[in-house]
């Protein structure tokens, strides 16, 4: 009988199987360049287990990736000749998300990261075209496009299980006065 439980809960997560195969040949590709965003989401997962409250749980492995994506990119801005000029405005969306998503978890700030992610990926992606394969700037852009996939779609799984554990819609919003 433990051996038909193992199989369905192999056969219940094929996607899981996928998407860890396909982090593994963009890691393999990308190489030091995303050591720092899974370095900060691995100890933030591993805090967050221990100081999350109930109603953050859901979200971790959003905010997880999500503020790697932010350690990596002030990382970015400090090393970078042009400074944090080009980047303010996203880091300071990615912030404000965060901030939002872990102190009033919901449908909210999840619209505003995944519209921001989505957004961003766009860019990412016709920017993207402009480098030679292999290049660093090529590697530095399919790591931005992994994470930002990664994050949206954490952030739909998360919301979901939100959802299973706290049924009121649109918690997240404030509460209107009508």
């Amino acid at each position: 009988m433990s051996s038909e439980n193992s199989k369905q809960k192999k056969a219940a997560r094929p996607l899981s199987t996928v998407a860890g195969l396909v982090g593994g040949v963009v890691g393999y590709y990308c190489g030091i360049t995303v050591l720092i965003p899974i370095a900060v989401a691995v100890v933030f997962l591993l805090l967050a287990r221990r100081f999350a409250s109930d109603s953050v749980m859901p979200f971790n492995m959003a905010l997880a990736v999500v503020f790697g994506h932010l350690v990596w990119m002030f990382v970015g801005g400090l090393s970078a000749k042009t400074g944090f000029a080009p980047i303010i405005l996203d880091m300071a969306i990615m912030v404000a998300g965060l901030v939002w998503l872990t102190l009033r978890p919901g449908l909210g700030p999840v619209i505003l990261l995944g519209v921001y992610e989505g957004i961003s990926l766009t860019v990412n992606i016709f920017a993207i075209r402009h480098f030679e394969f292999g290049s660093a700037g090529h590697k530095a852009l399919t790591a931005h496009v992994a994470l930002r996939l990664y994050s949206i779609a954490a952030l739909g799984s998360g919301y979901r299980q939100f959802r299973k554990q706290k049924p009121e819609y649109g918690a997240g919003f404030p509460a209107s006065n009508a």
